[in-house]
């Protein structure tokens, strides 16, 4: 989310007289605090706006500059009230009008966050940041068309505007709305490639398969937004009996890495490692995943109303060996606390496919197929790579331990899909769905007439618009069958045995999903860019020992499908090879998963202990530790 809109002491609008004030003077100030709080340094930044209010209590953009150190510092409630009082002094303030809509999204009120900046929009139509934090706003609560519409009205009042073009594609891909995509893509990728802040971290995921264009992307936008800071850690030996690890995430609750972790988390080693869970998000109400995962850690930290200097210090005070960040530019996530370095290791693990392109992350964890050798140069980390998938799981293989025992067997006409229809199924979140692979489903479609497409339904909008676009290419409404959402897991898990193939997507492959979809039996077919993120289903299939469903361009992908489909023994044999490899193999085994991450951070230790840099690691697939 938008940091808000910087102090401004230049706002257009005019700006109302102050009582025996010297302007020049209080111009200087603002401007001086106002680069005090985009340097960090809140506490001068605060001194000086409480200088000018001392004097000139009546002086808005100093209340909207306070109103930036608090809600910098996580003080939503006292930001909102600081941001109230600029608005009173100066009805029209726009900077105070979006900060204030911001904070109110920050406290978890966005539907009156959306209206506010609504109406400040519509006192100040062209104020660029208002329009862009009412974008966010409308994306981060799925409302993507709306969103759309701001970013598409502020690209084209200033095409320049940060990541906007990104923004916009992106709202349009998670709305499945493609009547602008080829000339926005278009447009995206040449600004990317010309070195603009054109794509943010994770929409540069969503948009190429280049591991070098996305490098490009991701670098710049940490180089704007984290910059390395002084260092907490400045090259201190700790003598501790047991390794101290620290795991970093917005997403100890109900959420795809949390459903990943748990059961690993849960079976560390204590008479080696010491564990800290540091979440960066409160769940309220706790959930049974939450209460579960604290239970898994030794130690557990709400960092939710911290600072991330504030997180950073309490790490480096707690001496913590090796921090991992679980989240990198994903929602919620906070990598500026590791711009400090407060830790000697810091490392980047499964939240995020793709390199973080910051100087003080040491390590990623990865295998020898999400990230292959030569593709290792668009990587600012070493590469600590598993013995198998690095995908972890949180239960053992058994299909049935899977699915649950109290769950009912699913049926067909149950979830509306036809009994004796070949199904595909699609399950990847809404903005994985390109149009180039929705153009090979369709043609799938026309090609097995006795098949149906099987989609998770993510917004009537989306349902409406992919809908659309298949009856545009001549493929009838009731071919397209939408599942919601169900809870709990294992009973959303146990629908995919109702479908014969599971088709993945790319730039932005299944992760979390596609791993689903192969405990729960059904064969994963994928089509692999050369990122980490289009890699991940291809790596749990080569684990599993079923290369012959990874495919490297759409027109073998197709051909693949369309096999399958009119050679049912072929398919057949595929799921027995998948059921054997489910119950005879590690894929998804926690334990073999914990012991081989173990070995990853014992590997790492050792490294840093004998006063090496990090560098590029293999975690054998046999050893003491591993055996165990």
């Amino acid at each position: 989310m938008n940091q808000g809109a910087a102090p401004d002491p230049t706002t257009a609008a005019p700006r109302p007289a102050l009582a025996t004030a010297d302007p020049r003077w209080i111009a200087a100030q603002l401007l001086k605090a106002a680069s005090f709080v985009k340097l960090g340094r809140l506490e001068e930044a605060r001194s000086l706006y409480e200088q000018l209010l001392a004097g000139h209590p009546d002086c808005a953009d100093a209340h909207n500059g306070v109103g930036a150190v608090l809600r910098a510092e996580r003080n939503y409630a006292g930001a909102l009230q600081s941001f109230g009082a600029a608005l009173q002094y100066w009805p029209s303030h726009a900077a105070a009008a979006s900060n204030y809509g911001l904070t109110l999204h920050d406290l978890g009120r966005s539907a009156e966050a959306a209206a506010h900046l609504r109406s400040a929009l519509a006192q100040r139509p062209q104020h660029l940041s208002t329009l862009h934090n009412l974008g966010l706003v409308l994306h981060s609560i799925d409302r993507h068309e709306e969103a759309a519409g701001c970013f598409a009205r502020l690209l084209a009042l200033e095409p320049k505007f940060p990541y906007v073009a990104g923004n916009l594609v992106r709202a349009r891909l998670c709305a499945c709305d493609w009547s602008g995509h080829p000339h926005e893509h278009a447009t995206l990728m040449s600004a990317a490639e010309s070195g603009s802040a054109a794509a943010d971290p994770l929409t540069s995921l969503m948009v190429t398969g280049s591991p070098r264009l996305q490098f490009q992307c991701i670098s710049r936008f940490a180089a704007r937004e984290y910059p390395p800071v002084a260092p907490l850690w400045r090259g201190q030996r700790y003598r501790h009996r047991r390794i101290r690890v620290a795991y970093l995430s917005a997403d100890f609750h109900d959420h795809p890495v949390a459903h990943l972790l748990a059961g690993v988390l849960e079976r560390h080693d204590l008479r080696e490692f010491e564990t800290w869970g540091v979440s960066l998000r409160r769940s309220e109400p706790p959930g049974a995943l939450h209460l579960r995962l604290r239970g898994a850690f030794e130690h557990f930290i709400d960092a939710a109303g911290l600072t991330d200097a504030a997180v950073a210090l309490k790490l480096r005070d707690l001496e913590v060996d090796i921090a991992i960040d679980l989240g990198g530019f994903t929602r919620g996530g906070r990598p500026g606390i590791l711009a400090s370095r407060p830790a000697p290791l810091q490392v980047n693990f499964l939240g995020f496919a793709g390199t973080f392109g910051m100087p003080y992350i040491d390590y990623i964890i990865a295998d020898r197929v999400v990230i292959p050798t030569e593709q290792e140069a668009h990587y600012r980390e070493r590469i600590v790579r598993m013995p198998h998938s690095f995908l972890p799981s949180d239960q053992a293989p058994s299909i049935e331990a899977t699915l649950g025992a109290d769950a009912a067997p699913p049926t067909r006409a149950a979830a509306g899909l036809p009994e004796d229809a070949f199904v595909f199924c699609a399950f990847s979140n809404s903005y994985k769905i390109t149009p180039p692979f929705f153009d090979a489903w369709m043609r799938l479609l026309r090609e097995i007439p006795r098949s149906v497409l099987w989609l998770r339904e993510y917004s009537p909008t989306m349902r409406a618009n992919l809908t659309r676009e298949a009856a545009s290419r001549g493929i009838a409404r009731e071919r397209l069958i939408f599942a919601p959402r169900m809870e709990p897991l294992h009973r959303h898990v146990s629908r995919y045995r109702l479908a014969d193939l599971f088709l993945d997507t790319s730039p932005y492959g299944a992760h979390a999903t596609a791993q689903e979809a192969l405990r729960a039996g059904l064969p994963v077919l994928t089509c692999s860019a050369d990122s980490m993120a289009s890699r991940v289903a291809a790596s749990l299939l080569t684990s599993l020992g079923l290369p012959e469903l990874i495919t490297e361009d759409l027109g073998c992908y197709w051909h693949a499908a369309c096999s399958l489909a009119k050679e049912p023994a072929s398919l057949l044999a595929l799921r027995r090879r998948l059921e054997t490899a489910l119950t005879a193999g590690s894929t998804f085994d926690p334990d073999a998963y914990r012991r081989a991450l173990e070995e990853a951070f014992r590997l790492m230790w050792v490294r840093h202990e004998s006063g090496q840099t990090a560098e590029n690691l293999d975690v054998p697939a046999q050893s003491p530790h591993l055996a165990r």
